[in-house]
Formats: structure tokens, sequence, C-alpha cells
């Protein structure tokens, strides 16, 4: 360092401090571009591997089986060591971190992780010796041959239960030491093995090779991220004990937690049950038109993760009004874009599908199947985005029973509509109860923050109708285009494709644009200052800041 520049600092200590909160604003917010990009890639990675599987078995009773196999440990896994966890071991090691030091956090990290991981081999067992009894109750309806294929497969995909507490533990300490790149990685790992696996040995093994690879795929996740927390400093201890009244502390954060993971996922189960009893290849289209809908759903996750320390900042300095309105403030660009991809899902879901599937075994009849699923759930995607953003105002005021709450009541609704709507229309029908379950936890949690901290829905309301409004000419296009161009099993290319999806989205935007789009110009004009040094935006307990979080605050403070 020069002479001047150690004088300036010493002279300017606020100048100091700013430059290195700039560096701190610098750092994260490259940081948060690489999680973005990390989670692009998986994505890609994920629609990659789907396109593997889907053309080498299609939809047929080897997927099925398989989804079935992957469905109760993966259930399991997150409802015991999932997202519940993963919100709780963060806040948890922090605390330790900053009363104990290094050693007394890491030392509580693997007491976590032993006990859980003793737990899950307990449960690996028990689930096994019950597997003959769940499985014939889980696939009632089905074939001989994929009854036994399920149960030749859940053994191999049981094993992943053993890794989840490691991959989730670590995977929560990389993000605490800020270790971005690590976490950036994470989806190409999940996704990784299965395309190896799918492309190299299924043709060999057949839907064998897929469940060993959905296992080694959280393994060499979880190793991964514990050879990184290691390379950073983390040490392992072998412990089953917290510090002194701390494991009570823990369970407080942990168990609510847990429970808001139940519904979501006991419903999925629901549905995936009741498909398993419709024909051949149902599930697996459900499936597959599922991973469609969540590959543009990465986008909500991604902001509601980066909202969710503001909304928590905000609380404690402002209180409950002030989130709810920069909730308000923060869904419009969010509907903005979620609006239009779910007209492209409702228009053109028949030649996406064609282009992301339809390949090898993967034949018409399963394109056209899969194509109606993604309609059914595209209705659904602006709602499910939104809820996504909303749960976190709750969160923000410690307020976990409101979502259990509406969790339960909607889950009861959706085994009615499951029950009611997959007479007249099958799988569809399931994907359908799926899009009004969720437009239900959508709005019932908006009502309540109305009700509670007087939220402004009038905006969000006249935002919708005009971004509706301006989607209808997507439908038309998508219309005109089944005319001009052949059938998609015929000809239907990826270059006339192209031309249709941006023709409809220039159009949406023109229309968006001229029917008024005012409560988007401070977002825009946030975005347009993203290369100038990033201000730092502290995140409660952590000092941690953003680039979106900074956005945010920016709309925020807007009007």
């Amino acid at each position: 360092m020069s002479a001047a520049s150690s004088m300036t600092q010493a002279t300017s200590p606020s100048s100091g401090q700013t430059n290195a909160k700039t560096s701190v604003g610098r750092g994260l917010a490259i940081g948060t571009m690489l999680l973005l990009v990390g989670m692009l890639v998986g994505r890609v990675a994920s629609v990659f591997r789907e396109v593997l599987v889907a053309g080498q078995f299609g939809a047929n009773y080897q997927v099925d089986a398989y989804v079935l196999a992957i469905t109760i440990p993966s259930v399991l896994a997150e409802i015991v060591s999932g997202g519940g966890l993963t919100a709780a071991i963060q806040p948890f090691l922090a605390e330790q971190m900053q009363q104990g030091g290094a050693r007394r956090a890491w030392r509580s990290a693997s007491a976590i992780v032993n006990t859980y991981t003793v737990g899950l081999f307990a449960m690996v067992g028990a689930l096994l010796a019950i597997s003959p009894y769940l499985m014939s109750a889980w696939a009632q309806g089905r074939d001989g041959t994929t009854l036994q294929l399920v149960h030749e497969l859940l053994p191999i995909t049981a094993s992943s239960l053993v890794f989840y507490a490691l991959l989730v533990v670590y995977a929560g300490v990389v993000n605490q030491l800020r270790c971005f790149w690590a976490q950036a990685i994470l989806p190409l790992l999940l996704t990784l093995p299965m395309i190896v696996a799918a492309a190299f040995f299924t043709p060999i093994y057949g839907i064998q090779a897929l469940a060993v690879a959905y296992t080694v795929s959280i393994g060499l996740a979880a190793v991964s991220m514990f050879l990184i927390a290691r390379s950073h400093g983390v040490t392992y201890h072998f412990a089953f004990r917290l510090p002194p009244g701390k494991g009570k502390a823990f369970l407080l954060l942990l168990v609510p937690s847990l429970l808001m993971q139940v519904m979501p996922l006991i419903n999925m189960m629901i549905d995936r049950a009741l498909a398993s009893t419709l024909s051949e290849g149902s599930l697996a289209t459900l499936a597959y038109g599922t991973a469609v809908n969540n590959a543009v759903l990465s986008l909500a996750t991604a902001l509601a993760v980066a909202v969710f320390p503001q909304f928590n900042d905000l609380y404690l300095q402002e209180g409950m009004e002030r989130v709810a309105a920069l909730l308000a403030r923060v869904s419009l660009p969010l509907l903005f874009l979620t609006m239009p991809v779910a007209a492209l899902f409702i228009g053109f879901a028949d030649p996406l599908v064609h282009l992301w599937l339809e390949r090898g075994a993967f034949d018409p009849n399963a394109r056209h199947a899969t194509a109606m699923v993604v309609q059914a759930l595209g209705l659904g995607v602006p709602a499910a985005a939104t809820y996504y953003v909303t749960l976190r105002v709750f969160w923000a005021a410690s307020d976990m029973v409101t979502p259990i709450v509406i969790g339960f009541i909607t889950g009861v609704l959706n085994v009615v509509l499951d029950v009611v709507l997959m007479g007249p229309m099958g799988h569809v029908g399931i994907a359908l109860s799926t899009t009004i379950v969720v437009w239900c936890n959508a709005l019932a949690a908006l009502w309540l923050l109305r009700r509670r901290a007087r939220m402004p829905l009038g905006p969000l309301a006249r935002a919708i109708g005009r971004y509706a409004l301006a989607c209808l000419p997507i439908l038309g296009i998508a219309a005109v285009g089944r005319f001009l161009v052949p059938p998609v099993d015929a000809h239907f290319d990826l270059l006339r494709f192209a031309l249709f999806f941006v023709g409809a989205g220039c159009t949406y935007l023109l229309i968006a644009v001229l029917l008024g789009w005012s409560e988007l110009v401070p977002f825009l004009k946030a975005l347009s200052r993203v290369g100038v040094p990033v201000p730092t935006v502290p995140i409660a307990g952590s000092g941690q800041a953003s680039l979106i979080g900074w956005v945010i605050q920016k709309v925020g403070r807007r009007g």
C-alpha cells in the first residue's frame, strides 16, 4: 500500500469504510451472479437429463416405477432434513460461532450430522422392511411388472437418505462461509451423474442405472460440500451432543421449519399415488410436465431467497406494514415476467414439449399427454411465483402458523379436487388441481396480509389486468401458428418455433408498454445501474449483501 493511500485512510476513516463496504458489495454481487448462473446451468443440465431419459424410455412403466421409487425417499428426506434443516442450520451455526468461536460451531455441525445420519440409517432399514406393504398400497392399480420393478429400485434409491444430512448441513456451512462458487456448482453435481447414466449406462443396464445414478449424485454432492468445507478450515468431530441448552434452541428453530415442508410433500405423494392408478405413462407424463414448469419457477425461487433478508430487516426496523408494501412492489416485475410465461405454456405447449423431449421412445402420444400437463400447470405459474415470495413475509414476522394452516386447508382441497377432476380428465385433472390449489394459496396469503398489514392490493390487481390483456396476443399468435405451420409431429423446426416465440414475446412487451407499466420503471432504473459500484445492503445478523437485495431496496424506496 502506498504512503498516499495510507495517509488517505488514516485521515479519512469514513472514506476507507465506504470503500470497504463497496468492495464487499461488489464481491457479494459477483457471488449472487455466480449463484444465478449456477442455477441456470443446473436447469439446462436437468433439461438435458430429461431429454435423454425421455428418448431412452419414453413414457412407459419403467419411468413410472422409477418415479415411484425415488418419491418416497426424497419426500422423507425433505421432511426430516430438507428445506427445514437448511433454514434452521445457518442461523444456529452463526449464533454458535458468535458465542463460542469456530470450534464450537463446527462441533455443533458435526453433532447434527452424526445424529441425523444414524437416524437416517435406521429410517432406511425401516423403509426397506415395510416397502412390500407400502408399495402394494402406493402402486394400487398397477400391473405386476411395474410393482416388481419398484421393489427392485427402492433399495437403491432409499440408500440416498443417508447422504442427505451431510449434504444439507455442509451446504449450509459453505454458504455461511460465503463460498459462492461451491453453491453454484451444487445443481450440476446433483444432475451430472444422471446425465452420464442416461447417456451411457441405461442402454446396457436399463432404468436400474438411473436409480444408481440418483443415489450417486446425492452422495457426490454431499462429499463435495464436506471436502470444500474442510478446505476452508471446517473441522469434523465425532460428537453427538450439542452444547448445554442448545439442543432445545435448535429444535425450536427446526420443528416449525420442518412442519412447513410437510403439506406440499404430502400433496405431491398423493398426486403421484393417484396418477399411478391411471393408465400406463400417466405418472411419467405428469413428472415430465412438472419438470418443465419447475424450470420457470427457479426465477421465483431465486427472488424469494434474495428478498427474504430484506423483508427481515424491514420487519425489525419498520414493522409488518412496510414489509407488505415492499412485497406489493417486488411482485410487479415477477408477475410481469411470469404471466407471459403462463400464456406461452398454454399456447405453445405442444411445440415446446416436441422440441424439448420428443425423440427416441418419447412418441407423439407422450408429447400430447405431457403438453396438456404443461398447459394445466402453466395456468398456475404466476400464482406459484407470487406465493413463494409472499411466504417470506410471514417468515420474517416469525409467523410459521399461518403458512401451516394455509397449507393444511389447501392440502385437503387438493385431495378433493384430485378425486373429482381425475375422473373426467385423467392425469391432466391432477395437474389442474395443483394449479387451483396454488392460486388458493396465493390469494389466501395476500388476503391475510391485506387484513393484518394493510397491504395495498389495488396496484397489484390493476397490473395483473394489464398484463393479462397484453398476454392475449400470445394466444392469438399461437393459434395462427397452428394454421400456418404443419403439425408438430411432421415439421415444426426450431427456427420456426423461435420466430413465433420471439414474436409473441415482443408483442406482449409492446402492448404492456402501451397499456402502462409505470410500476416497473423504478425496478428498471435500478437494474440499469448494476454496472456501478454496488452499495452494501445489510442482512440482519450477518452483514451480508446481495445485488438483488439492493435492487429490491431501491424499488422499495420509490413512491
